[in-house]
């Protein structure tokens, strides 16, 4: 029989830079946990073909947006990848980038094409639930 349960603290594992594991693939998602220590950040990026979906679980940290929120449907595969040059993002000078605060029991939902990334601000592990769809996904760095 196929594993359909899950216990996410038995597949979260940290390490030296934030970490993700992936524990469930089906045709069509797939499923990861994060840990993101005190301090340690998942990098702004964007999915040009796919929803990415964080449920967060444990910690508090600050989630990385596009500055202007603009809608997935004016963003293009070619727009993200141009932007990636215009934007040399640091988490330290966000200067493209709105930043919110966000803690367990939020439910982030970044539609494709929008930026997203996150810095853990808080004392313990960030640890949060990635479901992305539809696959294949592709990574486009923003900084």
């Amino acid at each position: 029989m196929k594993k359909r349960i899950y216990h996410a603290s038995e597949v979260a594992k940290g390490g030296e830079k934030a970490r993700k594991t992936v524990f469930c693939e089906t045709d069509a998602t797939s499923c990861a946990v994060w840990v993101v220590r005190a301090g340690q950040e998942v990098a702004a990026h964007a999915h040009t073909k796919s929803d990415d979906v964080w449920v967060c679980l444990q910690g508090e940290g600050m989630f990385y947006l596009d500055k202007d929120d603009a809608s997935a449907t004016e963003k293009t595969a070619d727009a993200l990848l141009k932007n990636k040059e215009q934007a040399k993002f640091k988490s330290e000078r966000p200067a493209k980038y709105r930043q919110i605060s966000v803690k367990k029991g939020d439910v982030i939902i970044s539609a494709k094409g929008e930026c997203h990334g996150m810095k853990n601000t808080g004392k313990e592990d960030f640890i949060f639930i990635s479901v992305i769809a539809p696959l294949p996904a592709d990574y486009v760095a923003l900084g």
